[in-house]
C-alpha cells in the first residue's frame, strides 16, 4: 500500500484513547482507518475490507476497487462463482460480481429487517443454499454509529438463513457463553 494507509490520521493525537504513535506499528493503538477486518482470496486476486473507508481494497493493486459501501464492512467471502460477499456491522449482507469493468453490486440483504434479530454483524459463510451470519450483542454504543436502531435488544447468535426463502432455518443463541460472548468470524 506504499505506507499511505498506515500513516496516523491527522486528527489523532495524544488525547485520543484509540491512537498511540509510540512503539512499532504492530504494537500501536491505531485509528480505524487501519482496520482490515477481512482478507478474502479468490481465483482473481485478494481483497481487504477498509472499515473506516467503507471500501474494498485490492491488495495487489493497492487501491480501492469498491467505494461508498452503505455500512461499516466487516467480513467477507469470495466464492468460486466470482462473487464477493460482505457483511456490514449494520446487518447488511452485500454481494458483488467480478466483471471486466470491476466489481459491480449484485445483491443486498438486510439481516435485521428480514430476521428480527440484531447485533454487531460479523462472521459470514455463503453457500448456494444458506447464508450464515454472526451477531454480537452491543453493551454500549460504539464510537461508530453502527446503524439507525437501538442496541438494547441486540444478541450474540449465529443465524443460518435459507437463501431461497429468506427465512431463518436455524439459530444458535450464544448468550450462555460468559458475560459478553462475541462472534468474530465463522468458518465453514
Amino acid at each position: 500500500w506504499g505506507g499511505s494507509l498506515l500513516q496516523p490520521h491527522q486528527t489523532a493525537g495524544p488525547t485520543d484513547a484509540h491512537y498511540s504513535s509510540a512503539g512499532p506499528l504492530h504494537r500501536r493503538k491505531l485509528r480505524d482507518f487501519v482496520h482490515p477486518n477481512c482478507i478474502s482470496v479468490g481465483p482473481h486476486g485478494a481483497w481487504v475490507t477498509s472499515f473506516h473507508g467503507h471500501e474494498i481494497i485490492d491488495i495487489h493493486a493497492g487501491k480501492a476497487v469498491v467505494t461508498g459501501l452503505p455500512g461499516w464492512p466487516h467480513d467477507g467471502a469470495v466464492r468460486d462463482d466470482g462473487q464477493l460477499w460482505l457483511t456490514c456491522t449494520s446487518g447488511l449482507v452485500l454481494s458483488f460480481q467480478s466483471t471486466a469493468q470491476g466489481w459491480i453490486p449484485s445483491g443486498q440483504w438486510d439481516t435485521f429487517a428480514s430476521t428480527g434479530h440484531s447485533g454487531w454483524c460479523r462472521g459470514l459463510v455463503v453457500t448456494p443454499e444458506v447464508l450464515v451470519v454472526g451477531l454480537t450483542r452491543i453493551k454500549e454504543c460504539p464510537r461508530e454509529r453502527w446503524c439507525g436502531r437501538p442496541f438494547a435488544d441486540t444478541e450474540t447468535s449465529i443465524l443460518a438463513v435459507d437463501r431461497a426463502a429468506g427465512t431463518v432455518s436455524a439459530r444458535v443463541d450464544l448468550s450462555g457463553f460468559g458475560a459478553h460472548p462475541k462472534v468474530f468470524s465463522i468458518l465453514p
